[in-house]
Order: structure tokens, then C-alpha cells, then sequence
């Protein structure tokens, strides 16, 4: 029991992975519609190219969002508004008026003649809902009693203001009229009040009594029929009867079996991709960040499918798939490239409808088209290229899949393909986002990288450490050209070679390429010391690659270009001299070399720089130097986690001894005849 669970807690890496597919599961499962679906997909002002369209069962036809608006909005400015009487607060204003203020009798008839008419006629509360209408009717509440009546029956205060004024000024002196104006106007207040409470709740029962349903389609009747024009009437049957079929799946997909099938559906797709890298592409497998990648890109395109098909007005085929292989080329190969590629699309078809075999052929052949456009993807210009192949291969496509019908189509039909074509150029700012956040690295970046003008630690190589620059350079043609026959990654490993050595920048005079004159440093050190320095640069390498802001994929070619090999000029010297010296303390760090790309770099890195002490360059010496360093490599196990085999290792040889004759001007001696 202790032993499994000592298992299980070893092999967190692989329940992360598991962990992954899991949530890749949940969440597509989660996004994906019924597998028996009918998505109904039309064009406005467009003839239906379909067969006719017969109503399956009973449904209704409902109004659409903005008749419904337009019905609330007349209810809302034709609503009865409702009041209630309340005198108590005019007729203390009256009463008060007369008791604080000495009038003449003129005054107080004037202002009692005038007080007298407004409590006869009211004085109305005008709310704002109200001003929508000249002559709204209004119900007034009085002893549970609701009467009938017109706003123009009352005064507003405004009015009532008016009122008071005209008839002062009509029988007064203006002197005294203004004054009298004054008092009398404080008295003025409201004695027909608006009841919010009611009117408020009268209004929500008349908006919660429209009725969405305006018609009704029994089964058997025709809905459309082909070639009539998808108008806005058709559009509301058309939109009605999607909306009962997501009812009825809705209620199916709750159903254990539905949901079951999803699970399985998704999960043979996910789990294709999962063996797939597991058993065919380790060095993806083996790392959890390009797992998370891969998947997190699977479920980023079902879940733009799945926004995209709410809308009937936008294609499926306006959806950029061909992103999807794009990426994955750049960072990875095009074998995974594809098969990702084939599973986006297996799973996004389930969104495609009754068209579910045009989307996988369209879709399919455009992937393959985008992946063979960026065999090698060096150029922006490129992209452009790839978008010019995918729209040609989906119309191509997408015309051979409706040959029968072909003089119905128009060139319209293509506008997705379009669209979907000019998509992909967003595919290299997309690379830049994802070489940030997983931590991956581009062939542009790697040509970036390349450039002697434009990065300062290659400046500052050439000119501090030019020997060890011209060695890197001729290591670098000799990995390009190896790794290219072999086949790796020509570019990661030429970039890889260029910075394999810079770690020499710190004391670059103890290395014998860098060294002008006959002084040689060492003289004046123990082995001890002088091994110590040799193998201090692959340090020093590694510190600077990362003050630089290098990538980790090229910090690797700096860890291991001389894996974990003996120093061993100096450590026989200390042999021969009987010091016994502590083999550890002349053994570079490592690791050694677990691609083809970093073991091809060891290999290249040891021919050139041994064939620099050979006395004669010959034929001869050459292949003995080479056959000696690639024993020597595979004698201390530095190549045994590289995938090189011996059919790679044979023809790595003759690339070597071929650069090497070139290098130094050797020619082959013909047999004498």
C-alpha cells in the first residue's frame, strides 16, 4: 500500500496533465450543444437554399424584442395615472391667510372669490410620466369610488399661479395687486394628489399582460419553402422555432444519456491529442506548460465556435481554424500541428448543424493548406501568403461541395471565407502573446536573435572575444547544416551556437582561440585553477543569457555544450605530474545534451574546436579526429538522453569530415592509375 502511494504521489507531472484534460472536458462539455441538434441557419434577404422547412410539432410564434418594446413603451405612455383628494393643506394655507394678514374688504373678497374657485376646479399634481400626453385621462380615487376624469378639467400650479395673478391685477391697483400677489401666492398648494403606489402598480400589471406570442404554426404546416426570400417575417417563425427546438434539447441534454455521449465524444478527441504527444511527441508531453498550452488553445476555439453560432447573422466559416495550426507549426512541428488542427474541428462540428461534413471537409483542407503555406515560418510575408491559400482552398472547397446548386450560389457566399482568411494575420501578434506568457520560442524570435547589429551581447562578443566569436560562427554553420540532414530545428540550433560561448566574455584571454600572443595565462596557475576557469564560462553563460533575457531554450545549449565531460588537457597533465587530482573538480556541471538539437551542438562544438590543434589537414586526420571525439562522446554517456540513433550519428560523421575538408581546403588524393 505505502509503494502505490509513494507512486501516485511521484507522478505529480502526469496528474497535472490528467488534471488538465479534466477541466478541457468539463469545459467543452459545458459549451457544446446537443449532439442531435438542429441549429436553423439563414441569411437576411436571401432566398433559403434548403429544402422546405415543414413545422416538426405544435409551436408558437413568438414577437420579437423590439415589437415587445414597442408595445411596453405605448403602455407605458398611455398608463391611466391615479389621485386622491387632499384639501387639508390648501385650506390651512387659507385659514392661516386671513388670521395673520389685515386686509381690506375689497382685499378679502378678491382673495376669497379666487381661493373659492381653485378648491372648486383642484389644484393637480403633474408627475413627469404625464407630460408625454396633451389630455391624459386620469382615475380619481374618492370614498373607494375611482372616477374618470381629464388633466385640462384641473388647474397645474403653474396655472392656478396664473390664475390668481390675472384676476388680482383685474381688480386692483398695481401697488397693491404685487403686494397682495405675494402673500396670496404662499398659499397655493396642491389638493388633487398623484398616488405613485397605485399607478405604479396598475402599470406593471398592464406590461406583465403583453403577450409575447402573437401567432401559432401547427405540425405539418410549411414554415419555408426554397428559394422564397428570408424576410423579417420568416425570420420570427425561423427564430421561434430554434428557440422551442433549444427547449426541447435543453431538456434532453439533462438527460444522463445525452450527457454521457458528450463526455465520451469529448473525450476520445481529448484523449487522441493526449496519447498522441504522449507516445509520438515526448518533448512536448514531458513539459506541463506546453500540455496547458495545447489544451488551453483546443478549448479557446470551442468556445469562440460556441459564441458565434448565438448569432445567426455570423457563418461558422467566418471563424479563423486555421489560426490553430498556425501556431502550433511555430512553436512545435507540423505533424502535431495537424492532428491538434483535426480535433478543434472534430469538436467544432458539432456546431456546424445539418452541414457537420461540409464544415470538417472545408475546415480541414484549409489547415492542411495553412500548414504546408509555413513548412517554415521565417517571414511575416508569409502569413499573408497562408491567407491567400486558405481563402482559395475554401472556395475551391466550398463551390465542389455545392456543384449541384452551383447557379444559386453567389459570390457573397464567400464573404466568411473572406473573413476568415484575413483573420490568420492576427496569427503574429497571437505568437508574440503566447511566446510571453508559456514561455515559448519563435522562429522569428530566433531570427531576432541571430542579428549581430541589433544585440549587444554578439557586439560584445566580436569585439572582446573575437576568436570565440569566429568560433561560434563556424559552429554554428556546422550544427545548421548537421541538425538540417538529421532532422531538428536548423534555426533553435544556429541561434543555440551563436551564444553557446559566451560565457568566454569573463577572462576570455585564458581560451587559446582568444589568445594573440605566445602568453599564455595558465603558466602561472595550478591545473586545479586553470580547469576551474575553463569551466567557470559555461556559468558565467548561463548568468548572462539570463541578465540578457535569453530564452530558457537557449540557455539549455549553454548547460549542456559540454555535458558533463572532463576538462582533460588539464587532468592528465595532473595525472602525469602524480598530483591526484579530484576528477569531480575537473568535470564540467552538465547536464549532458536531451535533444538532437543540444547533442548536435556537443558534436559540432568538440570537431571544431579539436580540429584547431591539428598539425596536418588532411584526409586522414580529420576522419580520425572526428571517429575519435564521436567514441570519446559516446564512452562517457553524454549522448544517451539525445534521440540521435546510429543511422544519425553515421551521417553526422560524414557532415563533419565533409565541413571540416571544406574549412581547411582539403582535397581527396584519387588512386594513382
Amino acid at each position: 500500500m505505502n509503494r502505490l502511494l509513494d507512486y501516485l504521489r511521484n507522478k505529480h507531472g502526469l496528474w497535472f496533465k490528467l488534471g488538465v484534460i479534466l477541466c478541457s472536458l468539463l469545459f467543452i462539455v459545458w459549451l457544446l450543444p446537443s449532439i442531435n441538434t438542429v441549429n436553423i441557419s439563414y441569411q437576411l434577404s436571401k432566398p433559403w437554399d434548403k429544402e422546405d422547412l415543414i413545422a416538426p410539432f405544435d409551436f408558437a410564434i413568438y414577437k420579437s424584442d423590439a415589437e415587445v418594446s414597442v408595445e411596453r413603451n405605448n403602455i407605458r405612455h398611455q398608463v391611466e395615472l391615479y389621485y386622491f383628494y387632499n384639501d387639508s393643506v390648501f385650506t390651512k394655507n387659507k385659514n392661516s391667510f386671513f388670521e395673520k394678514n389685515k386686509l381690506s374688504k375689497q382685499e378679502q373678497a378678491v382673495c376669497t372669490e379666487i381661493f373659492d374657485a381653485l378648491s372648486t376646479k383642484k389644484i393637480i399634481e403633474l408627475p413627469d410620466t404625464a407630460l408625454s400626453e396633451p389630455n391624459p385621462q386620469i382615475l380619481i380615487e374618492k370614498n373607494k369610488i375611482v372616477e374618470a376624469a381629464h388633466l385640462r378639467d384641473f388647474y397645474t400650479l403653474p396655472q392656478a399661479d396664473s390664475f390668481l395673478n390675472d384676476r388680482i391685477k383685474r381688480q386692483m391697483d398695481a401697488y397693491a395687486a404685487n403686494h397682495l400677489i405675494e402673500l396670496a401666492e404662499n398659499c397655493l398648494a396642491h389638493t388633487l394628489i398623484f398616488n405613485k403606489k397605485t399607478t405604479s402598480q396598475n402599470l406593471q400589471q398592464q406590461l406583465n399582460n403583453v403577450v409575447s406570442i402573437k401567432d401559432k404554426k401547427l405540425k405539418g404546416q410549411s414554415v419555408i419553402n426554397r428559394g422564397d426570400v428570408v424576410n423579417t417575417d420568416n425570420v420570427a417563425i425561423l427564430q421561434s422555432l430554434q428557440k422551442e427546438i433549444n427547449k426541447q434539447d435543453y431538456k434532453d441534454q439533462n438527460s444522463i444519456i445525452s450527457l454521457l455521449g458528450k463526455i465520451i465524444y469529448v473525450g476520445l478527441c481529448l484523449m487522441m491529442v493526449f496519447l498522441f504527444l504522449g507516445l509520438f511527441r515526448t518533448g512536448i508531453f514531458s513539459r506541463n506548460t506546453h500540455i496547458s498550452f495545447v489544451f488551453i488553445l483546443i478549448c479557446f476555439f470551442v468556445l469562440v465556435c460556441s459564441l458565434v453560432v448565438k448569432n445567426p447573422l455570423i457563418s461558422i466559416y467566418a471563424v479563423p481554424f486555421a489560426i490553430a495550426p498556425v501556431i502550433i507549426r511555430t512553436f512545435f512541428d507540423t505533424r502535431t500541428a495537424l492532428f491538434v488542427h483535426l480535433n478543434i474541428v472534430l469538436l467544432c462540428a458539432l456546431f456546424a448543424a445539418e452541414q457537420k461534413f461540409n464544415f470538417l471537409f472545408i475546415e480541414l483542407l484549409c489547415g492542411i493548406g495553412a500548414i504546408f503555406s509555413i513548412a517554415n515560418l521565417v517571414r511575416r510575408s508569409q502569413l499573408l501568403l497562408t491567407a491567400i491559400v486558405t481563402f482559395v482552398i475554401s472556395v475551391f472547397s466550398f463551390f465542389a461541395l455545392n456543384a449541384s446548386n452551383f447557379d444559386e450560389k453567389k459570390f457573397t457566399d464567400c464573404y466568411p471565407f473572406l473573413f476568415a482568411s484575413a483573420g490568420l494575420l492576427i496569427a503574429y501578434p497571437l505568437i508574440y502573446v503566447f511566446e510571453k506568457l508559456f514561455g515559448f520560442v519563435s522562429d522569428f524570435t530566433l531570427l531576432e536573435l541571430n542579428d549581430i547589429s541589433s544585440n549587444p551581447l554578439l557586439k560584445q562578443l566580436a569585439t572582446d572575444a573575437p576568436g570565440t566569436f569566429q568560433h561560434s560562427l563556424q559552429v554554428a554553420n556546422m550544427a545548421e547544416e548537421a541538425i538540417s540532414m538529421v532532422g531538428g530545428k536548423t534555426l533553435l540550433v544556429r541561434t543555440g551556437a551563436m551564444y553557446h560561448d559566451v560565457g568566454k566574455l569573463h577572462n576570455p584571454y585564458f581560451f587559446t582561440e582568444n589568445q594573440s600572443s605566445k602568453i599564455n595565462p595558465h603558466e602561472d596557475l595550478s591545473y586545479q585553477e586553470s580547469a576551474k576557469i575553463i569551466i567557470s564560462h559555461v556559468i558565467y553563460g548561463i548568468e548572462m543569457a539570463h541578465k540578457n533575457r535569453l530564452p530558457e531554450q537557449i540557455v539549455d545549449f549553454i548547460r549542456t555544450h559540454h555535458g558533463t565531460t572532463l576538462t582533460g588537457f588539464f587532468y592528465y597533465k595532473a595525472v602525469e605530474e602524480n598530483l591526484k587530482p579530484d576528477e569531480k573538480k575537473f568535470r564540467y556541471p552538465g547536464p549532458i545534451p536531451f535533444s538532437k538539437e543540444t547533442a548536435v551542438l556537443m558534436l559540432a562544438d568538440s570537431v571544431e574546436a579539436s580540429s584547431r590543434s591539428l598539425k596536418t589537414y588532411d584526409a586522414i586526420s580529420i576522419d580520425d579526429l572526428v571517429e575519435r571525439i564521436f567514441k570519446h562522446k559516446m564512452d562517457e554517456n553524454q549522448l544517451i538522453n539525445s534521440d540521435l540513433t546510429l543511422r544519425d550519428l553515421t551521417l553526422l560523421k560524414k557532415i563533419f569530415k565533409k565541413r571540416l575538408m571544406n574549412m581547411y581546403h582539403v582535397r581527396i588524393e584519387y588512386p594513382k592509375q
